[in-house]
């Protein structure tokens, strides 16, 4: 099985700060790759619950077609 490759070009629109235990620091490391793993799954959530919601799929209901 292959593994497939994305490249992405993207262009930061706000400012980014990279935080660390000292809040008046900034972090050497820069931004690590769990940080926009872990960017990237909570807008993933957001955009998702959010669509569901539109299409009134997050409604309290019982059965096998519960989403949520």
């Amino acid at each position: 099985m292959s593994k497939s490759v994305l490249k992405l070009k993207l262009k930061n629109t706000t400012p980014l700060l990279v935080g660390w235990y000292d809040p008046y620091k900034q972090d050497p490391m820069g931004i690590r790759a769990t940080e926009i793993k872990g960017l990237w799954r909570w807008w993933c959530r957001a955009f998702i619950a959010g669509a569901m919601y539109d299409q009134n799929m997050l409604i309290g209901k019982d059965g096998k077609d519960v989403y949520l």
